[in-house]
């Protein structure tokens, strides 16, 4: 009886330690379009994350039924998120804003660009605002795929396959 009551109690630390812990992370894809040499990003990051960091940047609350929001987004995104070929910095292009519950959904593209060979990629994404934040990034070449880590130790990587 002793051990099922502990447990329980176990357990239910562990629940409220969980309710109180926010997780900070963001995913974003890489997918490289032959047909027409381009990149197709997608990035998912927490809404009320990526409110913060856009609030933080322009130093004012920015509403998300401000009419210029996607271009603000995007200002935010190229000033923390950059790919590089060579000595050349890709252009990181919108194309697409959509939510998904407490999710945003950003869809990018880098035209001209048939291959992430020799791309290194800084991503520091909310790393102003959160110290535990991490970025995943998944890159994905034909048949072949690498993932990748960013944390404010790490921020900057080479794609190698």
């Amino acid at each position: 009886m002793l051990k099922i009551s502990l447990s329980i109690l176990l357990i239910t630390i562990n629940s409220i330690g969980n309710i109180f812990h926010d997780i900070h992370n963001s995913v974003m894809q890489i997918q490289v379009n032959e047909k027409i040499k381009s990149l197709d990003i997608t990035l998912n990051v927490f809404a009320n994350d990526l409110e913060q960091g856009v609030n933080g940047y322009y130093h004012k609350a920015i509403s998300i039924d401000d009419k210029n929001l996607n271009e603000l987004i995007m200002q935010y995104i190229n000033s923390r998120i950059c790919l590089k070929q060579k000595s050349n910095n890709l252009n990181l292009e919108f194309y697409k804003l959509t939510s998904d519950n407490d999710m945003m959904i950003i869809q990018m593209k880098v035209k001209n660009c048939s291959s992430v060979n020799k791309v290194s990629i800084r991503n520091e994404l909310l790393f102003e605002i959160f110290n535990d934040q991490r970025n995943i990034v998944n890159v994905l070449d034909g048949y072949q795929q690498i993932n990748l880590i960013f944390d404010s130790t790490k921020p900057l990587q080479p794609v190698k396959f």
